[in-house]
């Protein structure tokens, strides 16, 4: 609406305005402040009053993530408006109403006001030495070097430290040398930039699977009823650990899918909490609720026969693939098992128990379930042998990330795919960075994956992804499996 009818941009930021004061969730309010950023940075004539009603909201806002972005808001656009002076009021009182973390948040607003509003630098100066003392140290270190930097003339923004390697080898040499000098931010930047031209050596993100993901594995390989069955690294792919009950609840479950040529096992790991009962003959009943139920073939289940309390025990329901290719499913389930009643003065299970059911959350077979990462050495020309029929693009709303580092590792930990490339120039300081990534779909089919994440200065992720491979049907699966695991992205 707002693009549509520019004149009506001050009419519906006063009503996006009224409707945060009303009652809401924090999805509706993120939703709300995700409106008015967006009409603030379309019209720069309604900036002001928009960066306003935000500043009056923050007084009384409940969501401690939703002020921090508010705050960083303030401090990169408020800087730029015709009269900075009337956010300080707003963001000062956050010092000493809110918690620990958005006192830091505040504390990095003040300061970008001072390093772009000459005229107020050394009043937020005297502000910022009113918090040298703050309770929490994250506040006390900000309020200390940023009010060192308000002092250094020339100084007209925050110096980029996001690199903590960077850093952390500009100590060491320092402490290696005579120490006759303090430690200079320049020794920083010296050595940051002599390493940004270093960034052709990639380094993959760790998403190695836990303790407890191997653990399952190990289990499953020494159950007789999978004795002739090939575990071997490379011939099973295996999720992660999804839980299917909550955290509280008197039984715990979990499920890890383990995905062979074929055949899907469900490994599912039941945990008993409570004392006064045993469980007996355990399983757990699937169904088929999608429209590729014909493709499945439920080939045997592996029954636990006891269950005692607190102890953890592995059931299993084992599919035949019917299809040699990728596909999604999902499947309802729910745990079955005979309840016997523990005599208290015995000690003993009672002879005649009651068969029980107890409702799961559904379980989902999805494309990235068929991916298992591919290094290439000529991923760009691999990319090019490519016919472009199959090419397909999306954009990808990631919400927000701490920093590049996590963006890439959210995406690599969803989809399975290994980075192969960096594109030259996305390695700096900048707001974005641009991967070739590749992977193996289906043990037979090679899918090559373009992304680049671009960051906006509130940290909101946008990523621009385009793949190709050999079959069309393979790059239209993973375009779909992208738009249904959207969320798994979020940090």
């Amino acid at each position: 609406m707002c693009t549509k009818y520019p004149s009506k941009h001050r009419t519906l930021i006063i009503f996006l305005s009224s409707s945060l004061r009303e009652e809401g969730g924090f999805e509706y309010k993120r939703s709300i402040v995700g409106c008015l950023l967006h009409i603030v940075h379309a019209n720069a004539k309604v900036k002001e009053l928009g960066l306003m009603h935000l500043s009056e909201f923050i007084e009384d806002c409940e969501y401690t993530q939703l002020s921090i972005h508010i705050l960083h808001v303030l401090g990169e656009d408020g800087p730029s408006t015709e009269d900075p002076s009337k956010f300080i009021r707003y963001i000062y009182n956050r010092l000493f109403l809110e918690n620990a973390a958005i006192r830091a948040a505040a504390v990095s607003a003040l300061t970008n006001f001072g390093m772009r509003c000459s005229s107020l630098r050394d009043q937020l100066a005297v502000l910022l030495l009113r918090c040298v003392h703050d309770t929490d140290d994250e506040v006390r270190d900000r309020a200390t070097l940023f009010r060192h930097w308000l002092k250094i003339e020339g100084t007209s923004s925050i110096p980029d430290l996001s690199s903590i390697q960077v850093v952390e080898s500009a100590l060491g040499i320092y402490l290696e040398s005579e120490m006759k000098s303090s430690f200079q931010l320049q020794d920083v930047r010296v050595l940051s930039q002599a390493t940004t031209s270093q960034v052709e050596q990639l380094r993959e993100p760790e998403v190695n699977q836990t303790e407890d993901e191997l653990q399952f594995i190990s289990v499953l390989r020494a159950e007789k009823e999978f004795a002739d069955f090939d575990f071997s690294d490379g011939e099973v792919l295996s999720s992660t650990i999804m839980p299917l009950t909550e955290c509280e609840t008197e039984y715990k479950v979990t499920c890890v899918k383990h995905v062979t040529k074929d055949h899907v096992i469900f490994q599912f790991a039941v945990v008993n909490t409570i004392e006064e009962q045993i469980l007996e003959n355990v399983t757990v009943n699937m169904d088929v609720i999608s429209n590729l139920a014909s493709e499945f073939d439920e080939q045997f289940t592996v029954v636990l026969p006891l269950l005692r309390v607190d102890a953890r025990a592995f059931t299993y329901v084992c599919f035949t693939r019917t299809i040699d290719t990728t596909f999604s499913s999902r499947f309802t389930c729910s745990l079955h098992f005979t309840s016997k009643e523990i005599d208290p003065l015995s000690g003993e299970p009672d002879d005649v128990g009651y068969e029980d059911d107890y409702l799961l959350e559904d379980v989902e077979v999805t494309f990235f379930d068929f991916v298992s990462p591919l290094k290439l050495n000529n991923v760009l020309d691999d990319w090019d042998s490519l016919p472009t029929s199959t090419e397909i693009a999306e954009r990808i709303d990631m919400g927000q990330h701490s920093s590049l580092d996590n963006i890439l590792r959210s995406f690599v930990s969803v989809t399975r795919l290994s980075v192969c490339h960096m594109f030259d120039g996305s390695g700096g300081s900048g707001r974005g960075r641009s991967y070739m990534l590749a992977a193996s779909v289906n043990w037979d089919e090679k899918i090559l994956v373009k992304v680049e994440f671009i960051v906006d200065a509130a940290h909101n992720v946008i990523a621009d992804v385009t793949a190709r491979s050999g079959k069309e049907a393979v790059t239209a699966a993973f375009q779909a499996a992208l738009a249904t695991n959207v969320n798994f992205f979020r940090e």
